[in-house]
Parts: C-alpha cells; structure tokens; sequence
C-alpha cells in the first residue's frame, strides 16, 4: 500500500514537471554527520562505502562558514592539557 502511495507521488510529480533527487540527501545526510562531529570512520560505516576517500572527499561539503566554526570553536576551547605518566614500574 505504502509503495503505491509513494509511486503516485513520484508520478504527480512529473506530471508538475519536478523531481525527486534522493541522491542529493545523501550528500546532505553525510555533510550533517561530518558537521555534528561524527568521525570520518563512524560516516563511512553508515553510508556503506568502501573508500573513505569517496565518503569525505565526495559525499562531504564543507564552506567557508563550516571552517570559519571550526576555527571559533578552537579559540573558546581551552587547551587540553597533556597527562604525564610517571615512570612505569618493572616486574620482577
């Protein structure tokens, strides 16, 4: 029943001369998920590619307004302080 409902609306669809891209959701499903911090590995598994050069290089669009966030969040980020380890203790 559902596939019907959704053949019909394609089909309304072009009737009005438009069109569906279900395509272009991907790149702006994988964009968000680069956005909200998901990692590149994380992306990659989701949309199932093999190559995560395809995943980020292809399916991920960055502007300037993305790097322009970036370099304001590392600004108001304290710097992380790096945790010494004292000498390891030997067995034996």
């Amino acid at each position: 029943m559902a596939r019907n409902a959704f053949y019909r609306w394609l089909t309304a669809l072009g009737s009005a001369g438009l069109v569906a891209d279900f395509h272009a959701l991907r790149h702006t499903f994988i964009t968000r998920l680069a956005r909200s911090g998901v990692s590149p590995q994380m992306a990659q598994s989701l949309v199932r590619h093999s190559d995560i050069n395809l995943t980020m290089s292809r399916y991920t669009h960055v502007g300037l307004h993305d790097q322009a966030a970036l370099e304001e969040s590392r600004r108001l980020s304290p710097p992380k302080k790096e945790r010494r380890q004292g000498p390891s203790k030997s067995a034996g």
